[in-house]
Formats: C-alpha cells, sequence, structure tokens
C-alpha cells in the first residue's frame, strides 16, 4: 500500500535541506495536480515557505510556477496570475529563459480562459520563441498546443488542427502520453465543432485510451464530458449519461468546480432532451449559479504583462436557448394561472 500524502508532507517537512525539501515538495505537487489539486496545493504552500526560508530565489520562483499552475486548475485566476507574475520576474532576474518561457506560457492559458486573446498570443508567442531558440521540444509542444487552443477560442479551425497536429508529432517523438492525448482531445474536439461526430468520437477514444494509460483522473473526466456530448448529439442518451455519471463522480471527490458546471449543463440538456424539463431546470439554475461565482477577476483589472494547462474545454453550448427556457419556467405558471381565470368567464 502507497504512503499516504499526510504522511509524505510531514516526512519531507522535516528535511533539513531547504532547497532541498522545495524541490521534493514541488515535484510531489506537480504529481498531484492529476489527481487531487487540494492535496497538491498543500506541498506547494509548504515548498514557498521551504523556499522562503532558503532565501534561493531561483527556488522562490519554482514554487511560485507550481502555486500559478495549480491555482489555474482551480478557477482562481487571481491567485495564478499573481504567482505567475512573481515567478516571471525572479526567472528573468535569474536570467533562467527556460523558466520564463514556462511562465509566459502558464499566463498565457488563464488570459486565454478569461478570453484576454491578445494577451494570450502574445504570452505564447514569446514562449515558443525561447522555445525553439533553446531547443526545448517539450516546451515547444506545449507551446504549440497553447497556440491551437487559443486559434480555437477564436474559431480558427484549420490553423488550430495544424498546430495541433504539429505538437502531436513532437509529442510522439517525446514519447509523452499526456500530450499526445490532449492533442487527440483537441483535434476531436475541432471535429466535433464541424459536425465530423465519427472523427470526433475516434479522436475522444484515442485521448480517453492515453488517459487511461497514466490514471490522469481529473483530466478524464474532460474526456467523459466530451464523449457524452457526442452520444448526446447522436441521440444515444444511455451512454452520454454513463459519461456523465463518471464526470460528476470525479467533479465531486476531486473537488473541481468548472468541471462540475460544465456537467450541470450537458445534464440539464440530457433531461430536457427526455422531456424531464423539471430537473432540466434545477440542473441549469445549477450551471448558472456555479459558473457565476467562478467569475472572480474581471478583464478590466487585468495588467498588460506577459504555464500549462493543455486541454480544449467541451464545447460551449446555446446559452441564449437556455435562458429561453429559463424564462418559459418562470412564466410558465403564470400563464396557466391566466388561463384557469379566463375558462372560469
Amino acid at each position: 500500500m502507497g504512503q499516504s500524502p499526510d504522511s509524505l508532507l510531514y516526512q519531507l517537512q522535516q528535511l533539513e535541506n531547504d532547497t532541498e525539501r522545495v524541490n521534493q515538495l514541488c515535484t510531489k505537487a506537480f504529481e498531484l495536480r492529476t489527481i487531487d489539486l487540494d492535496v497538491a496545493l498543500q506541498f506547494a504552500n509548504e515548498a514557498e515557505v521551504a523556499a522562503k526560508q532558503s532565501n534561493s530565489m531561483r527556488h522562490l520562483a519554482k514554487s511560485e510556477n507550481i502555486l500559478g499552475l495549480l491555482h489555474y486548475k482551480k478557477s482562481n485566476f487571481e491567485q495564478a496570475i499573481l504567482y505567475l507574475k512573481q515567478s516571471l520576474q525572479h526567472h528573468e532576474q535569474l536570467k533562467d529563459e527556460i523558466g520564463v518561457a514556462m511562465n509566459l506560457a502558464n499566463l498565457g492559458n488563464v488570459y486565454s480562459d478569461m478570453n484576454e486573446y491578445q494577451l494570450a498570443e502574445e504570452a505564447y508567442l514569446k514562449s515558443l520563441q525561447i522555445s525553439h531558440k533553446l531547443n526545448h521540444v517539450l516546451q515547444v509542444t506545449r507551446c504549440l498546443i497553447n497556440i491551437g487552443t487559443l486559434k480555437f477560442s477564436q474559431q480558427q479551425f484549420d490553423a488550430s488542427i495544424h498546430q495541433f497536429k504539429t505538437a502531436l508529432g513532437y509529442a510522439n517523438q517525446l514519447g509523452d502520453i499526456q500530450l499526445t492525448a490532449t492533442c487527440y482531445n483537441n483535434i476531436g474536439t475541432i471535429f466535433k465543432e464541424q459536425d465530423k461526430l465519427d472523427s470526433a468520437l475516434l479522436y475522444f477514444e484515442e485521448s480517453l485510451k492515453q488517459k487511461e494509460l497514466i490514471g490522469n483522473e481529473i483530466e478524464l473526466a474532460d474526456s467523459y464530458l466530451n464523449l457524452a456530448s457526442i452520444y448526446f448529439i447522436q441521440k444515444n442518451y444511455n451512454q452520454a449519461s454513463n459519461f456523465l455519471l463518471l464526470t460528476h463522480n470525479i467533479a465531486t471527490t476531486k473537488n473541481l468546480p468548472s468541471i462540475l458546471a460544465d456537467y450541470y449543463l450537458q445534464q440539464s440538456q440530457l433531461l430536457e432532451a427526455q422531456q424531464d424539463y423539471k430537473q432540466a431546470m434545477v440542473f441549469l439554475k445549477k450551471h448558472y449559479h456555479l459558473k457565476d461565482s467562478l467569475t472572480t477577476l474581471q478583464p478590466k483589472e487585468l495588467a498588460t504583462t506577459h504555464h500549462l494547462a493543455t486541454v480544449l474545454a467541451p464545447t460551449k453550448t446555446n446559452y441564449a436557448a437556455n435562458y429561453i427556457w429559463m424564462a418559459i419556467y418562470i412564466l410558465l405558471p403564470i400563464i396557466i394561472i391566466i388561463t384557469l381565470f379566463k375558462n372560469k368567464r
């Protein structure tokens, strides 16, 4: 039986060498990012404490970078930007170019998720330029995936597929299963957007196989959502429901609010298609309530400054249609009352 995170955290806290403590805590925090984000943050916070005790700028920058990444994955964008900017500043002072490239990529991801596309593209391109210069194939691959994701967000599908297929070649060269899974997932998302459902399903299934090989539970939730969405469009409601249940289990046990918000939306659409309008509205309200609570930082609060989540979110659906359904449910009792009074005359 493996060592529990609590006992391992205590064991690492006892290491006398501050910098070694930072290194091991950061390594464990990064490993836990795909298993349990809350536990990963405990290790990362301890790494920051140790880094400050060590008076090593390099190790402080390392702990700040991992904290920025974890807060990003938790959708805590304000905290993510704060840590990533601090890490970037420290890496620049150290003249650590690969550290700068990683921070720029991570910041680009946060800006992209906040629809600040110009800031995101500037950060990605600077990161890619540095990575090519250093011949750092891993970081080049990550940058290409990030740029592909950005192009997708702007509905530039041909450009997006080109970036992902180029990245897939590099990922296969590296033998990096996590990155190949990401590329398959993202290409599948584009095919879904283009209504090429059979192709999308093949790419999503391949991505799922890759993620299962490495036990990436958190990103498995994204695959389950994507597969559920395809089966929903194909009106295979039983399969869609099965994958949504798997999504819900991960989102709740791993405390993933952004995944849970997407689950609520898809569950609402599935119930609506099955004509269970009352329950559909319950889940739709849950979706909007949670989605609103995740909006923690407005674009106007962003500073013009120049990481790594590389999975496209499930394709967004027609919110306007959902608002119409919400209006119908609000107005329906009024319409019924008016009709009853009319019939009594």
